[in-house]
């Protein structure tokens, strides 16, 4: 399934969000980044705000998020590990 998002804020080194656009498969979602510096380089955050509407929202809501947040996770360690062997693009 692919989900079409634009960039609804952005501010360099410290945050992006992630809005969905129509068509989404009848989904509403934000999606927020955020940086912040820590002792040992830097902590990322992502928060994921998910809308459905219909009688399967209360069920598939909860599955939905906990499958987009592992889908995340993984990116985020694919993007962790590209950048700490000094790739920085096309990863």
């Amino acid at each position: 399934m692919e989900l079409v998002a634009d960039v609804a804020a952005f501010e360099p080194n410290r945050l992006i969000v992630l809005r969905s656009l129509p068509p989404s498969h009848g989904l509403q979602f934000n999606l927020r980044y955020a940086c912040v510096p820590a002792e040992t380089g830097s902590n990322l955050t992502c928060d994921i705000e998910i809308r459905m509407g219909g009688l399967a929202a209360g069920f598939l809501g909860p599955l939905l998020k906990r499958n987009i947040a592992q889908h995340v996770g993984r990116m985020l360690d694919v993007a962790k590990r590209e950048l700490e062997r000094g790739r920085t693009a096309g990863f």
